[in-house]
């Protein structure tokens, strides 16, 4: 008996070893197509993930999805603190790392989109650098991750609505090269800035006003909208030059939004 209770521990050991050697820590994550050679690796000591190679990422499952297209690395989400995004590197593809433990994020001058809900649920990442070069920052990129200060590159072209929903955004710089999807601040009247936001504009003021009055359409009912008699003061040279009274919504807070003309 004793003989089957030491085999039995011993297989009970030897699969449990088994199966922390297979769990991975390196492939590919490249998307098909030409010239797209993304590979990924983990590690474990400092619990950086690097990506690296040239071109597109596959694309993955975002948060709200059922489908078992998780990223490769998705093991790890519990354990990242550090992912560094290499040069190469044109597009972080949806969902690629949403929902993760992350607290650092290094991006490459080559990045030109960050894709659907990339760093959705992100709850350790409070700050991130955008390179000069990226175009597009996608729905719902930086959903419900607790940056305070955001500074938008000029290059970026559009971007995507409830892209930065947050209470705990406190400033953002905007260039009016920019265009803006809607609600990009809040979701739903459910998360939203509990205080006074300090909008940053680059460029023609005219054009930075009405893209940012655009990202106050409701597309769901007013009675969810977090702003009430919205103002947006507008600056130059820290003088305030007019100011912008937006339409009276039907429930919420009374939030001041500032933008300062850069």
């Amino acid at each position: 008996m004793k003989k089957w209770i030491l085999i039995c521990t011993f297989l009970l050991s030897f699969s449990s070893k088994a199966q922390e050697v297979t769990k991975p820590t390196s492939g590919s994550c490249a998307a098909d197509g030409e010239g797209n050679t993304c590979v990924w690796a983990y590690d474990e000591q400092t619990k950086t993930l690097t990506i690296s190679g040239q071109g597109k990422m596959k694309t993955f499952t975002t948060p709200w999805s059922f489908d078992s297209n998780q990223a490769p690395w998705s093991d790890w989400a519990s354990t990242v603190k550090n992912i560094i995004v290499g040069e190469g590197i044109t597009d972080i593809s949806t969902g690629a790392f949403a929902h993760t433990t992350v607290e650092n994020v290094s991006l490459p001058e080559s990045l030109e989109t960050i894709g659907l809900q990339a760093f959705s649920i992100c709850r350790k990442l409070g700050k991130i650098e955008f390179p000069s070069n990226l175009r597009s920052i996608q729905d719902g990129a930086f959903q419900y991750v607790p940056l305070k200060n955001i500074d938008i590159p000029v290059s970026v072209e559009h971007i995507g609505c409830v892209a930065f929903t947050s209470d705990t955004i406190e400033s953002i710089t905007l260039s009016s090269a920019t265009t803006l999807g809607d609600q990009l601040f809040w979701d739903r009247g459910s998360v939203y800035p509990k205080q006074a936001l300090n909008i940053y504009c680059k460029g023609d003021v005219k054009t930075c006003e009405a893209n940012i009055k655009a990202t106050f359409t409701n597309n769901y009912t007013t009675s969810t909208h977090p702003v009430l008699d919205t103002k947006f003061h507008i600056w130059r040279n820290n003088r305030r030059i007019y100011t912008i009274e937006e339409a009276e919504q039907d429930a919420g807070e009374k939030n001041t939004f500032r933008i300062k003309y850069r």
